[in-house]
């Protein structure tokens, strides 16, 4: 498994850097640490169910409840019914912020009819009148910074040799830190991300997405149920 100390030194050793300490350990840690930061966002952005967490918050007052500390993207809401089964509940646009509190565009079927939506640190469910009870939330945490030499990549970067994507991108930082001209590991780079772009895009899918029927659904209007 490869160790924040195994990336300094092939930076150092790419870099020339070996036994010159004009740039710190610590300074070469925060470059890893945005350079890793960004290998992450390529990631997710290639396939958005990695990393996927879930924790289950709670409304007992209000239509609220505070996001967990490192929460970055949400992937989607259930609400517990009867304590123990789960339904999927779907977000609500902000244009849509004041439908559901109106009782004449409200159906009959209670937390059903419920929408959330993910707002400043917090995440919400309208209307506030269906809102009380558990929530399971499936979201993608924020990278966790490395802060000592011996802490461990994550095993989602420290495969295939991507860790190398994180190397060349400090070694581009390392050489603009110099005044001196990056432009090789630029080039080095390039087809690292594309490599990681394409072969992350499958590698945790067992089989290819569907098409949801998302709108076969109790109507909130008119209270009917079918596609529309």
């Amino acid at each position: 498994m490869t160790t924040v100390q195994d990336l300094i030194t092939m930076i150092r050793n790419r870099t020339d850097m070996l036994d010159d300490q004009f740039i710190t350990d610590t300074e070469i840690i925060a470059y890893i640490n945005s350079s890793a930061g960004e290998m992450d966002d390529l990631l997710i952005q290639t396939f958005d169910d990695y990393k996927l967490k879930t924790a289950d918050l709670t409304i007992s007052s209000g239509n609220s409840a505070p996001l967990p500390e490192d929460y970055y993207k949400v992937r989607g809401v259930d609400i517990i019914i009867d304590s123990v089964q789960p339904y999927s509940i779907r977000p609500f646009n902000f244009t849509e912020r004041n439908r559901f509190a109106n009782t004449l565009f409200r159906g009959t079927t209670g937390p059903f009819n419920a929408k959330y939506r993910v707002q400043d640190g917090y995440l919400f469910i309208e209307p506030i009148t269906a809102a009380s009870g558990t929530y399971t939330l499936w979201y993608t945490p924020i990278f966790t910074n490395f802060t000592l030499a011996t802490d461990n990549l994550p095993t989602y970067m420290d495969v295939q040799s991507w860790s190398e994507y994180i190397t060349l991108d400090c070694c581009i930082k390392v050489k603009i830190k110099l005044e001196l001209d990056p432009q090789a590991f630029m080039m080095l780079k390039e087809p690292m991300r594309q490599r990681i772009l394409t072969m992350s895009h499958g590698r945790a899918q067992g089989e290819g997405k569907t098409v949801s029927a998302v709108r076969q659904e109790t109507d909130d209007m008119n209270n009917w149920f079918g596609v529309r």
